[in-house]
């Protein structure tokens, strides 16, 4: 086995090697991942949560050496100058190599210095004082994509594990491995931060039963209700709730 970095601002993985089949997940810009076989231009990879689907070489390169110096693109998109002509747009969550100046980045395609002209890096990756539901906020309107992973489009568990990654607790990929994370808690106790299961999907709570998720019928990450009087109320979940986890005690 060995290991690549992401070179692409956002890489399928696909359930089989080949560019129709389903997409699993996404892995972002910088991330590591484990090449575990290869066939027909595609690598078996594995991603740093134990997820693993195929993804196309293009999409990879062998890094140069483990680089320390890594930082996080922090609002929803960054724009970055290169040094050699042209621009690199990365979503959040991306993950970029900070020069002595922390406006200076380096490509990790070829190391040629690209410079921060829009959006933000934290050159802090994971920020626990962070709530994940304040983080939701800046991700609302997003597009829903099954499998997406990113800010040009999420399913509910991706973005979970985002916010959460943000955060600096690490979850699990789907839904169904997430809602055995934390402590299970009522309903009626849900508060600011906690995960509300449904079958097959997630979302995260607010205040008065008020939920961030990223919604195949709408179509993006918005804020709706589960109270019955609430005018956004998503009626046909309300009795579909199916367990209701705090990760953040």
């Amino acid at each position: 086995m060995s290991a690549k970095i992401v070179v692409v601002p956002v890489a399928d993985m696909r359930r089989e090697p080949n560019h129709r089949s389903e997409r699993l997940s996404q892995a972002l810009y910088g991330f590591t991942v484990v090449v575990k076989d290869a066939r027909d231009r595609f690598d078996l990879v594995r991603t740093p949560d134990g997820y693993e689907g195929w993804m196309a070489q293009s999409y990879l390169q062998e890094p140069e050496a483990p680089d320390p110096s890594q930082a996080v693109v922090s609002s929803r998109l960054a724009l970055f100058a290169l040094d050699g002509g042209g621009e690199l747009a990365l979503p959040f969550g991306s993950l970029v190599r900070a020069d002595c100046d922390r406006e200076l980045y380096r490509d990790c395609r070829d190391s040629q210095r690209m410079v921060l002209v829009a959006g933000s890096v934290d050159e802090l990756i994971s920020r626990p004082e962070l709530a994940p539901e304040t983080v939701a906020l800046s991700l609302i309107s997003s597009p829903y994509l099954w499998g997406g992973a990113s800010p040009f489009g999420y399913d509910c568990s991706g973005l979970i594990q985002a916010l959460f990654r943000r955060c600096g607790v690490d979850l699990p990929r789907d839904s169904k491995d997430q809602s055995a994370c934390g402590q299970l808690i009522a309903l009626s106790d849900a508060r600011a931060g906690d995960l509300i299961f449904f079958p097959g999907h997630v979302a995260i709570c607010l205040d008065d039963l008020r939920i961030i998720h990223a919604t195949r019928l709408r179509g993006m990450v918005l804020i709706e209700s589960l109270n019955s009087d609430a005018p956004d109320c998503r009626h046909d979940l309300i009795d579909k709730v199916s367990i209701v986890r705090r990760v953040l005690l």
